[in-house]
């Protein structure tokens, strides 16, 4: 159980470091994990939380009472599996004790969003979350779900929608990131190259994303993605060369 606790603690910092603070920009000091807030939860901690304001240790009411996000942390937890059950069932318990009308079960790779009223999943748009998101995307879901406590598919403007992008799109630099510690650059000039290379090809497609234009015929860089365990380099390759071609043939891009 100690190790348990110790593996789950290690989950909470990477992702409070990489994801939450490096890739979303969320402030480090309005963010607080496994801290006791017993006039809210009692003896039940909640594993993460996010509020508009810093926390200082003495000021509960004002964190707890402008929260814009809690989540359960489960490491390595399978999706669906008990633990990640019982971890729902904890999001419905301290969810509403935290005044939130939603909560997020995380294994550290995949984030969910719940309804804390009828435990359905949020959806942007129709389609699932799996990530963290912005700030701004927190107070949105925050919002719409206090006027309609039952609402679980979000329908955002053009605005969010750029949010949302953004969130992606700060996640794939993080990623790159990684990725540029494997490869050997001559100088920075390829590091640069490299990466706006990789960000215009996703750029584009959210672009044409957000515009309502995207054809659905015409091969774009989700499509190129290494999405199977079975999928083979070289079709990631050649789907990376059509796309790269169809580009250059677009004289707006």
């Amino acid at each position: 159980m100690a190790k348990l606790k110790k593996k789950e603690a290690l989950t909470v910092t990477r992702l409070i470091n990489e994801v939450l603070v490096g890739q979303l920009s969320i402030p480090l000091r309005q963010i607080v994990n496994d801290t006791s807030f017993e006039k809210y939860t009692g003896a039940k901690r909640p594993d993460l939380l996010i509020s508009e304001f810093e926390y200082n240790g003495t000021n509960d009411d004002q964190f707890i009472n402008n929260l814009i996000a809690y989540a359960e942390v489960k490491d390595n937890c399978p999706l669906n599996s008990l633990e990640w059950l019982d971890a729902i069932q904890h999001g419905l318990v301290k969810a509403p004790k935290l005044h939130l009308p939603y909560f997020i079960v995380t294994n550290g790779k995949t984030s969910i969003f719940y309804n804390a009223k009828n435990k359905n999943e949020i959806k942007l748009n129709g389609n699932p979350i799996r990530e963290f998101q912005t700030i701004d995307i927190f107070r949105l879901i925050k919002k719409r779900l206090s006027k309609s406590p039952n609402l679980d598919n979000i329908i955002t403007n053009v605005d969010s929608l750029s949010v949302i992008s953004e969130a992606i799109f700060n996640k794939k630099l993080w990623e790159l990131a990684k990725i540029f510690r494997n490869i050997n650059f001559e100088n920075n000039v390829q590091k640069i190259d490299f990466t706006i290379g990789f960000i215009s090809l996703e750029y584009f497609e959210e672009r044409e994303t957000i515009k309502g234009v995207k054809d659905s015929t015409k091969i774009y860089w989700s499509d190129c993605s290494d999405h199977t365990t079975n999928y083979p380099p070289e079709k990631i390759v050649a789907g990376l060369s059509r796309y790269i071609e169809r580009l250059e043939q677009e004289s707006q891009f």
